[in-house]
This record gives structure tokens, sequence and C-alpha cells, in this order.
């Protein structure tokens, strides 16, 4: 039995090539996406004080393309959040009309809501926007049986930073219990 190392190696040496190339595309292709729109600043409030989880943002998109921009993507990142959605609200800071949404894919790992921003973002201009959020069935009781004399305690797992597609400079994150 004879093995060839040399061969091994040259094929070892072209997969990694192909598979570094393919992940330049890759990369490409999402910065030509959503490489334009950056969000400024993010400011989220996660209330739990009830049996519906509530998440608030206000995010500051800025455009830092030369193109304009007429769509934003809402995220939530977690295949749970988009299950328990029940309602979802997006308005500009200056309007408080609601976007429309425009489509929903959910062919990724989770769902992407694309929302219409309500004119057209040149480039190096701002926008400022609010996303409502409702969620049911996040919120676990633990333990999940006890007896009516106890206090009954729970859990909420949820991301400490925002999900997005897009790349955030500063972010803020308030739980209210």
């Amino acid at each position: 039995f004879f093995f060839n190392f040399f061969s091994l190696y040259r094929n070892l040496t072209i997969m990694h090539r192909l598979f570094g190339v393919l992940t330049l595309l890759f990369s490409l292709s999402l910065t030509l996406t959503n490489g334009s729109l950056v969000n400024v600043a993010v400011d989220r409030n996660i209330d739990i004080t009830t049996h519906l989880t509530k998440i608030t943002s206000q995010v500051t998109v800025q455009n830092k393309g030369t193109n304009d921009v007429r769509e934003y993507s809402v995220q939530f990142g977690d295949p749970d959040h988009d299950d328990g959605l029940s309602y979802l609200l997006v308005t500009s800071g200056s309007s408080k009309n609601a976007l429309k949404l425009l489509r929903t894919d959910r062919s990724g790992e989770f769902a992407t809501y694309v929302f219409q921003l309500p004119s057209s973002l040149s480039g190096d201009k701002t926008i400022k926007l609010d996303i409502e959020a409702v969620f049911t069935h996040l919120i676990t009781p633990f333990p999940e049986v006890i007896s009516q004399s106890e206090a009954q305690l729970v859990v909420y797992e949820d991301r400490l930073y925002f999900p997005t597609p897009y790349e955030t400079l500063r972010q803020t994150t308030k739980v209210t219990l």
C-alpha cells in the first residue's frame, strides 16, 4: 500500500484556496447587500413585567453609501422570537406613520422582515426608526410545577445585543423586570 502525501497536500491546498474564494465572495455579497446602512445608535428596552414580552428599539440609521436606500430589514435573531411574534410595528421617528412591510423572508436561520422607508435615504443622511415588537411564549416558568403557596419564578432568554444585518456603532439594552 503506497500513499502519496504530496498528492493529498496538493488537493487540500486547492480545496483550502477554493474555500477562501467562496468565503470572500459570500462576504462581498453581504457587503453589497447591507454595506451602505449603518445603525449609528440603538436604544433597546425589553419589558418582561407581564406574560407578554415587549421589545421597543429606537434605531438611528445612516446611509454610508452613495446610492439611495428604500428598505430596512428587521431581525430578532432566533426561531423562538420568530415563532412567538404577535405584533410588529416600525415607524419613522418624525412621522409616526407605520412603515409598510414589503416582505418576510424565512429562508435563512431566522426570519427577516423588510420594511419600506417613508422616503429614499440618500448618502450620509440619517433616519430614526422606532421598532415595537410583542412576543408570546418567551417567558418560561421555573420550576414548571409549584405549590400554590410558593412564588413562581420565570426564565427569560434573549440576546444582549440588537440582532441586525447591519453594522452597529453604539447600543444600549435596558431590561424592565
